[in-house]
């Protein structure tokens, strides 16, 4: 299943994706609030995702006619879908590594929640199947604060929660969902370089059962 295909939309409509992930982790300004409102709104439109799925499914509409109302991709989306495969390209052979693209990956102990990865890496040194997480800032600045940061930092797992916490939650969300112990984090800029820059983000245990226990929390909210 290829990404941003009709099969992929339709795979990944009303369920709680990791590109999304890190909104469910902010709690509201009240000690009862369980999410932020911006976890909320996430989860209303997930709602709404599930609302439209049987006359969706009976032929009513198409997933083009959705997406049609829905999106709102802008410039800095297209340059991203551009210089994504580029990227994916280049680190594979900085690293000598297989990568292969990948669709939608349904996390096998909960079918609300998947994953789209943005290729998954073999490592022939372990076996491991790793999951990989690219990045290419629109603007210049954003990718001069990830350099700046990961390339010095002694811990990339907490660099990355602290600069832009939900890039790192997506990748403890690539990690629950294809059993992995560690993501690729790679951020491509080709007007500074001419080769990725890249970071292995190991997440802890701790995170990770924090991510579950708040997805956990919001798949009540969604039905």
């Amino acid at each position: 299943m290829e990404q941003r295909t009709t099969e992929w939309y339709l795979a990944r409509l009303g369920k709680i994706t990791s590109s999304n992930i890190g909104k469910l982790i902010g709690k509201g300004r009240s000690k009862d609030a369980i999410f932020s409102q911006t976890g909320l709104t996430y989860l209303a439109k997930i709602r709404a995702e599930k609302a439209i799925l049987e006359k969706l499914e009976k032929g009513d509409f198409t997933i083009e006619e959705y997406l049609d109302r829905t999106d709102s991709g802008n410039r800095a989306t297209r340059w991203g879908e551009e210089k994504e495969p580029i990227a994916r390209m280049l680190v594979a052979g900085v690293l000598g590594a297989v990568i292969n693209e990948c669709g939608f990956i349904q996390n096998p102990n909960c079918e609300d929640w998947g994953d789209s990865a943005d290729g998954l890496l073999f490592d022939d040194k372990t076996g491991e199947v790793l999951p990989i997480e690219i990045k290419c800032p629109y603007t210049i600045e954003t990718s001069v604060k990830f350099f700046e940061a990961l390339d010095t930092a002694d811990d990339n797992a907490e660099a990355l929660k602290e600069i832009e916490a939900d890039y790192y939650w997506q990748c403890v969300s690539h990690c629950i969902c294809n059993d992995a112990q560690r993501c690729l984090f790679v951020v491509y800029d080709p007007m500074i370089s001419d080769t990725p820059h890249y970071w292995w983000i190991e997440p802890s245990a701790d995170d990770k059962n924090l991510l579950i226990s708040r997805v956990l929390e919001a798949i009540k909210l969604i039905y």
